[in-house]
């Protein structure tokens, strides 16, 4: 059963990272691939790398992966289950309310510095790999989503 339409992993890089560190961008391919374990080649799955100006002229780089595939959704959650200890499984289930948005999207946040040691840890901080994925819930309401989102990770 499908629990999930569609994935996005985000990363941010900041000048200070990137700038004189070219190693960083296999480090952040290491990332989506850990938790997308597929041959995006193969997959026709487009890793997409952006940069961009912030509010202080700063130039920052953004990658990002999304995927909609059943099959590679799939993957996807059994993956990121496998990475979380089951404690942070049990945790992402006690703030779904939080986590989830009128969209019906479901958002996580990893430790970017420990992800970059192949280390998943939830965090709350802004330096992080960005997870939003929209859950599949039919009939699409609050309290169907609220139920996958607790399957999915129990």
């Amino acid at each position: 059963m499908r629990a999930i339409h569609n994935a996005k992993i985000t990363i941010f890089l900041k000048p200070e990272e990137y700038t004189g560190h070219p190693e960083l961008i296999e480090k952040v391919k290491n990332v989506l691939h850990k938790l997308v374990p597929l041959d995006f080649t193969k997959e026709k799955i487009a890793l997409k790398g952006e940069t961009v100006e912030s509010f202080e002229d700063r130039k920052l780089k953004i990658y990002s992966l999304e995927i909609s595939k059943e099959a590679h959704t799939n993957v996807f959650i059994n993956t990121l289950k496998e990475l979380l200890k089951s404690e942070q499984c049990k945790l992402l289930v006690v703030q779904k309310e939080s986590r989830l948005d009128e969209d019906l999207c479901f958002y996580i946040r990893l430790n970017k510095e420990l992800m970059f040691k192949d280390i998943a840890e939830l965090t709350d901080g802004g330096d992080c790999v960005h997870i939003k994925m929209h859950i599949a819930a039919f009939p699409k309401n609050r309290e169907n989503a609220l139920n996958v989102v607790s399957k999915m990770f129990e």
